[in-house]
């Protein structure tokens, strides 16, 4: 009795802290410092009395909290992730823990790391997936009212063609091994169809691969329902792909206007006396952190933290030189909601991940 009471204040302390946080960042744009601490405190106090109580030790426990916090760091030096994001997931992590959220009926884990199960990595999976429809939302509204000539980018014919085709492999391939772990099967599946995409990607093959898998026996409603589940995901690829979120997210303000705490779309760089504005697609953020040449070129970066008196100054400089009063910035969006929501889907489905193997599963 005492073992499940503590299991479930546990599981209580860690929504409400979310629920708080959701409406610290929509409304004030932050997660307060004295909400994160004392929940990280309390997590690990909570956790060790429950280890005590039980006669038990999980050193494992600890080291996740660790790994927890060094990937979250990772991410937001990558400029992914916000400060406040970083230590409300560590927070979290104290208090999410298998055995607390046994107590959930049908409670699965998916994610494990270094045979350790960590489902505060379930819950980043699921909050990310949790932000996407919405951003996906957003973007398709954008490129509809305002920017329509991005419609030609998010889809081609060869895209109808390459999906068919990349479907059949993947029934095919999933039809051919024979394993109960779904990390191996995910692993043969993209092996396979990448191999298969690059040497057999021809107009027969293709026609060869719709006749091997209605040979198959697959429903025909079920198949469609997966080719088109797989077209939007081939849509969210080229939306990626060609840096349209980017696009979508970016809005334009003049140099006046600028104030501190707005986020650069674009890295500010320098190259021989001439400013101009970089590409912030994943590539130009790999190289800056791979590139001492780039690196040393950019005057200011897309941080997360935002602009700076001195950076707006910087920026005033740049635009008097070369004429350009009109600069991107980054929209932003609260991101607690959506940790919020990936925990609700944490306690639902264990991980979104679940829900593609269920899936595939119904081929």
């Amino acid at each position: 009795m005492v073992y499940n009471l503590i299991k479930i204040s546990g599981i209580l302390i860690v929504t409400v802290c979310c629920i708080i946080a959701t409406y610290t960042d929509v409304k004030y744009g932050i997660i307060p410092n004295k909400l994160t601490i004392p929940l990280f405190v309390v997590g690990i106090c909570l956790v060790s009395l429950y280890y005590f109580l039980s006669s038990t030790f999980n050193f494992f426990y600890y080291v996740s909290i660790v790994i927890i916090f060094l990937l979250n760091y990772i991410l937001w030096y990558l400029g992914l992730w916000a400060g406040g994001d970083v230590k409300l997931f560590t927070a979290i992590s104290t208090l999410l823990v298998p055995e607390f959220l046994s107590i959930i009926p049908n409670m699965e884990f998916n994610v494990i790391l270094f045979n350790l199960t960590i489902p505060t990595l379930d819950l980043m999976i699921n909050s990310i997936f949790s932000v996407i429809p919405l951003i996906m939302c957003y973007c398709i509204y954008i490129i509809l009212k305002k920017k329509r000539y991005l419609l030609r980018q998010l889809y081609y014919v060869d895209d109808f063609y390459r999906s068919v085709f990349t479907l059949n492999l993947m029934i095919i391939g999933y039809s051919i091994i024979f394993t109960d772990s779904f990390l191996i099967k995910i692993i043969f599946i993209t092996c396979f169809v990448v191999v298969c995409n690059r040497l057999f990607y021809k107009w027969y093959f293709i026609l060869l691969s719709c006749v091997v898998i209605f040979s198959l026996g697959i429903d025909s409603v079920v198949y469609l329902s997966e080719f088109i589940i797989f077209n939007v995901l081939v849509i969210v690829n080229n939306i990626f792909r060609l840096n349209i979120i980017s696009s979508c997210l970016t809005s334009i303000v003049d140099v006046n206007d600028l104030c501190e705490g707005m986020i650069l779309s674009c890295c500010l760089c320098k190259c021989r006396n001439t400013y101009f504005f970089s590409d912030n697609g994943f590539r130009n953020r790999i190289r800056y952190f791979t590139s001492k040449d780039y690196r040393e070129s950019v005057v200011i970066s897309t941080k997360v933290s935002g602009l700076t008196s001195a950076d707006i100054y910087d920026i005033h400089i740049f635009s008097n030189k070369m004429g350009i009063y009109n600069i991107p910035i980054k929209k932003t969006l609260p991101f607690a909601p959506f940790i919020l929501g990936g925990l609700l889907l944490t306690y639902l489905c264990g991980n979104i991940l679940k829900i593609t193997s269920y899936l595939m599963e119904m081929i």
